[in-house]
């Protein structure tokens, strides 16, 4: 496609304005696709985070809630929080890659960093609000012995990091073996 203005030299023509280029609103519609696509895939991450997460377990003492175990549930909760980021992130830049071929450089890659912060951020909200109701009327029990779990939660917000990393660390090293200029878009950068 041609994008160059043409201008005609002849007497008395007036010079048109350069073309606008179609394809960068065209890849910046690509990229808010991938975005909101992502964001959306943060509704299902949240309940498959808060359905493989390790739990705390809770007691009923006198003297209030205690540990029933060890806490090595609030570590695991955000381990398996980083670890499901990392792969849905690998994924979805490979993915991103191959899918948005038409669409490839920096808008589509802001689009999927924008939207791996934002899935993971929705991800992060839907799953600890999975049963965050009864477990605070739980809390009010004076049932003493009384046993149940803490909905997951971040203790550490740096587990919202393995997502985007990831994802761009897959767009970034498929860019990296592409030695055309225009990363393999199907067309040539003049």
């Amino acid at each position: 496609m041609d994008t160059t203005a043409r201008h005609d030299d002849s007497p008395g023509a007036t010079a048109r304005e350069p073309a606008i280029r179609t394809e960068s609103t065209h890849d910046i519609r690509a990229a808010a696709v991938v975005a909101v696509g992502l964001a959306l895939l943060g509704l299902g991450l949240g309940p498959l985070w808060s359905a493989i997460s390790p739990r705390v377990h809770l007691v009923i003492t006198a003297a209030g809630p205690d540990l029933a175990g060890g806490s090595g549930g609030f570590f695991a909760g955000d381990a398996s929080f980083a670890l499901l980021g990392a792969g849905v992130g690998l994924l979805t830049g490979v993915a991103a890659w191959y899918a948005g071929r038409r669409w490839r450089g920096p808008a589509l890659m802001t689009g999927l960093l924008l939207g791996s912060v934002a899935g993971g951020l929705v991800a992060w909200q839907v799953g600890r609000w999975i049963g965050l109701s009864s477990y605070h009327s739980l809390l009010h029990s004076t049932d003493v012995g009384r046993r149940f779990v803490k909905p997951v939660d971040l203790r550490s917000k740096a587990a919202l990091l393995p997502q985007p990393f990831f994802a761009l660390a897959g767009y970034l090293l498929l860019a990296a073996w592409v030695a055309r200029p225009d990363l393999g878009r199907g067309h040539h950068l003049s």
